[in-house]
C-alpha cells in the first residue's frame, strides 16, 4: 500500500495533465467521502438502553463518522474465544450460520484497525500531494464504536485476563486492567458511557426474550450475567484517575468543569431525552466534535437503510430504534406529572399486569441487582442545565 501510494504520488506530481481532476478529487475526499484523520471513541454500556438511539444520533453524521455497531460482541458470543454463557444454549450449527464463527477478539480489532489504517494512508497521501495543500485542512473523520462493557470484561472479573488470540500485543509490563484489551490498546480510545435506571432499561430487556420480539431474537433467558452494569462500573473506574474516585462527592463534579473534564464522559439516559442538545453539544464539546441540531434527527430513508444495514446482525433487539425518527422536545405536562417517577409497589404492579408475577419477581430481581451500580455510576454523569425536555421521537 505505501509503495503504492508514493508511486502514485511521483507518477501525478510529473504529469500536469493529471493534476485538474485530482484536486477535484481531493476536495471530495476533503468534503469527508474517506477516512482522512481517524479519532477512535468507543461507546460502552450496561445492557438495553436507548443505547441505539445514540448510535443513530452520530449515525446522522455519516460525512465524518464510521460507525461500528457492538463488534466485540462478535467475538463474544459466536467465535471460538466466546465466553458468553449464552453460547451453550445455542447449537452449534445455530452459530455456524451467523456467519461469525471465527471472529476471535483479534479478527474484530483488525477489522477496526482496518478503518483507521485506512484513514492513516489517505491522510498520508493527501499531504504528500503538493497541489493539494491549498485545499487541505484538519480532516474530521473519526470511528465510533459503540459496544456492551460486558462484551471485554470476563465474566470471572479477573485482571488483565487477556483474549488469547490478542496476547501478542499483550506487554508484561503493562498494569493490569479489568477488560479482554491488552492495556496498551485500551489507552488509546476515548470513552463515552451511557447508562439508564435499571427500572427502565431491565422491562425493555425483558421483552426481548419473550413473544413477539422473542421470535427474532431467538433468546428465551433474562441472564443475569449480560445485565452489564457492573462491568459498566469497573471499567468506568479503571478509566477513572483515582485521586478523583471513589471519594469525590457528585456535588463536587458538578461545581468543577476540570474535574468533570478529568473523567470519562457518562451521560444518564434520562438526561439525554430531557436535554438533548445541552448533553450533545457537552460530548461534542469534550470530544471535540462539530455539533449540529441534524443530529437529533434522523427521519430520512438513507438513514433507515445505515441503520438496518448495522442493527440486522441482533434482530429483534433494535425495533424501537428502528421505528424511532429522532429526539424531541418532552412536553411540559409530562415532566410536570413526572411520568417516570413511580414507587417501587407501583413498578412491581405495572410489569406483574404487563408480563406476570414470576416474570415481575425476574425483572425486580435484574433492578435490584444493577441499582448500586448505577447509582455509584450517576454520580458522574454530566449535569444537564434545567429549561430543555426531550423524548424519543
Amino acid at each position: 500500500m505505501g509503495r503504492l501510494n508514493k508511486t502514485l504520488v511521483k507518477q501525478w506530481h510529473r504529469s500536469p495533465s493529471l493534476l485538474l481532476p485530482i484536486q477535484g478529487l481531493v476536495r471530495r475526499l476533503l468534503n469527508g467521502y474517506v477516512v482522512c484523520q481517524v479519532y477512535t471513541h468507543l461507546i460502552f454500556l450496561p445492557s438495553r438502553l436507548i443505547q441505539e438511539t445514540y448510535t443513530q444520533i452520530f449515525m446522522t453524521r455519516r460525512n465524518l463518522v464510521t460507525c461500528f455497531h457492538e463488534p466485540f460482541g462478535d467475538a463474544f458470543y459466536f467465535g471460538p474465544e466466546r465466553i458468553s454463557p449464552a453460547w451453550l444454549r445455542w447449537p452449534a450449527d445455530q452459530i455456524d450460520k451467523t456467519g461469525r464463527a471465527h471472529y476471535t477478539y483479534d479478527y474484530v480489532l483488525q477489522t477496526i484497525l482496518d478503518a483507521i489504517k485506512v484513514g492513516q494512508a489517505i491522510l498520508w497521501f493527501l499531504s504528500s500531494l503538493l497541489t493539494a495543500r491549498n485545499y487541505y485542512q484538519e480532516p474530521s473523520k473519526r470511528v465510533f464504536l459503540k459496544d456492551m462493557s460486558y462484551h471485554i470484561i470476563p465474566p470471572s472479573h479477573s485482571p488483565n485476563a487477556t483474549a488469547p488470540s490478542l496476547q501478542h500485543l499483550s506487554n508484561p509490563r503493562d498494569p493490569p486492567n479489568p477488560t479482554l484489551l491488552p492495556t496498551s490498546l485500551l489507552n488509546t480510545f476515548q470513552f463515552i458511557f451511557l447508562i439508564r435506571r435499571p427500572s427502565a432499561s431491565m422491562p425493555s430487556l425483558y421483552r426481548c426474550f419473550i413473544p413477539p420480539l422473542s421470535e427474532k431474537t431467538g433468546e428465551h433467558t433474562l441472564d443475569p450475567t449480560e445485565l452489564g452494569y457492573r462491568e459498566t462500573r469497573l471499567l468506568f473506574d479503571y478509566l477513572s484517575p483515582p485521586a478523583l474516585r471513589p471519594a469525590i462527592s457528585a456535588t463536587s463534579i458538578r461545581s468543577s468543569h476540570g474535574v468533570q473534564d478529568a473523567l470519562p464522559i457518562l451521560i444518564d439516559a434520562d438526561d439525554l431525552l430531557a436535554h438533548p442538545e445541552f448533553i450533545l453539544r457537552s460530548v461534542c464539546a469534550r470530544l471535540n466534535f462539530p455539533y449540529s441540531s441534524s443530529m437529533l434527527s434522523w427521519s430520512t430513508p438513507e438513514d433507515h437503510v445505515h441503520a438496518e444495514s448495522l442493527f440486522k446482525k441482533y434482530a429483534g433487539y433494535h425495533e424501537d430504534a428502528l421505528n424511532s425518527t429522532g429526539l424531541r422536545s418532552r412536553t411540559a405536562d409530562r415532566q410536570a406529572t413526572g411520568r417516570d417517577a413511580k414507587t417501587r409497589a407501583e413498578e412491581d404492579q405495572e410489569w406483574t399486569e404487563r408480563y406476570g408475577s414470576e416474570a415481575a419477581s425476574e425483572i425486580r430481581s435484574a433492578v435490584d441487582l444493577c441499582r448500586e451500580d448505577y447509582e455509584y455510576l450517576r454520580g458522574f454523569r454530566i449535569k444537564p442545565e434545567d429549561g430543555e425536555d426531550g423524548d424519543i421521537d
